[in-house]
């Protein structure tokens, strides 16, 4: 803005996100203030030459939020960078079923005990399962109820035809947010208490459990992000060598 303001010079203003929640008096109870910062970002739009985005959602939600914008304005630059650079060691593999055992052989109340842990790590108990790992904030642009649903929509069309997949299948979603509450209560609504599991980061460090040993321990990392197409889920999912969706 201060650069439009005493200068001719050409401005491209990147915009990585921009919460829809912004527009949310709930949201103050987050520490952010909501109206001042949708001035200034308006301002930035309106004033700038071109706007650079990471997706096309995000294109047309800030068409939607700042209409003073000229739409000829708006290019989408996906983003993304190798982390190959950022890889570190895996966690030893008697770890790894340690930290599998939770979440495969027990309830989410139930103490993992070394039988469990020796039991998930025989490849004919290893095989037998895909984890699915969702790491990331709870709330509606980052598509954790999106997900959950997709999970609980493909479970109960499996059960309806006879096939057993919650037999093969587990889903970890980490995080926190204003979300939680309602993604616990959606998780026990469907019956899906033994397949997902949602945690937060509290949790997990209650359990001695850190989010980089959930990616190594996972088998796929999901990221229904709506806004972005590149965040930290997918460097950290790559920095585990793990495939994302």
């Amino acid at each position: 803005i201060n650069v439009k303001n005493h200068s001719d010079r050409k401005c491209i203003l990147h915009m990585c996100s921009a919460e829809e929640t912004r527009n949310n008096p709930a949201t103050r109870n987050y520490g952010a203030q909501p109206m001042y910062l949708k001035a200034i970002e308006n301002d930035g739009l309106v004033r700038t030459d071109l706007v650079a985005v990471p997706s096309a959602y995000l294109c047309e939600q800030l068409q939607q939020w700042y209409p003073e914008m000229h739409p000829a304005k708006l290019r989408v630059v996906p983003t993304a960078v190798d982390c190959l650079a950022f890889d570190e060691k895996s966690p030893a593999p008697h770890d790894i079923a340690r930290i599998r055992a939770q979440f495969l052989l027990c309830k989410p109340t139930d103490m993992v005990s070394a039988e469990a842990a020796r039991r998930c790590s025989r490849p004919e108990e290893q095989s037998g399962y895909t984890l699915f790992l969702y790491a990331a904030r709870f709330d509606e642009n980052h598509g954790c109820k999106l997900w959950l649903r997709a999970v609980a929509e493909m479970l109960l069309r499996e059960d309806a035809r006879g096939q057993n997949m919650r037999s093969r299948f587990r889903f970890i979603l980490y995080g926190d947010g204003a979300l939680r509450r309602q993604l616990q209560a959606e998780v026990k609504q469907a019956a899906l208490c033994q397949v997902v599991r949602v945690i937060t980061p509290r949790e997990c460090q209650s359990m001695s459990l850190t989010l980089m040993t959930l990616y190594h321990a996972c088998d796929v990392v999901v990221c229904p992000n709506l806004v972005a197409n590149s965040n930290a889920s997918v460097l950290y999912a790559w920095t585990a060598r793990k495939p994302v969706i």
